[in-house]
Order: C-alpha cells, then structure tokens, then sequence
C-alpha cells in the first residue's frame, strides 16, 4: 500500500525514530513503526495483521500504545476497487 502523509510533522513522526519516541514515548513510537511497515507491504487492508476501528467508508483509526491512534483516510483511486494507499492525518492522544 501507497503511504501519504497529512503534513511534515505527521511525516517527520512517522519516518523519523528519535521524533517518535520523544512525542509518543518509547513503546508507540515503536508499535507506529510496526504499523507502517505493515501498511507499506499490504496488497490491502485485507491483509493488515491488526483492526482498523473505520469510521466511515474511507476513514479508519489504528490503536498504538497508551492511548496513542494514528487517524487515516483509505483510498483505491475507483470507487468500488480494492485499497491500494492510505493517507496518515494525524497521530493523536485518545482522550
């Protein structure tokens, strides 16, 4: 699956290890990064070993540690077709 990013500070917790543990601690930063290297092999969403709780047809929310989501918006490019990317808009605390 294709990986897109909402803006560079989602970006740079996402691709960046040291601005994921300082933001989320140690154990998020990690399961994130386990996330988005499942995320990036998957054919689609279909094959992702772990829940997406959607919210919608194309929303969905992906549990970390702590409390820690990472929000994000599914697309297949055609109505109808299998998920071929997902875009990552936030990382955010539970509340």
């Amino acid at each position: 699956m294709h990986i897109t990013f909402a803006d560079a500070q989602v970006r740079d917790l996402c691709e960046k290890s040291r601005a994921a543990k300082r933001h989320l601690g140690d154990d998020a930063a990690a399961i994130l990064h386990s996330r988005l290297s499942d995320l990036s092999v998957a054919e689609g969403i279909e094959e992702l070993p772990f829940v997406i709780s959607m919210s919608g047809p194309e929303k969905g929310t992906i549990a970390l540690q702590d409390g820690w989501l990472i929000e994000c918006t599914f697309s297949s490019g055609e109505p109808g077709k299998p998920v071929k990317g997902v875009k990552i808009d936030r990382i955010r605390l539970h509340e």
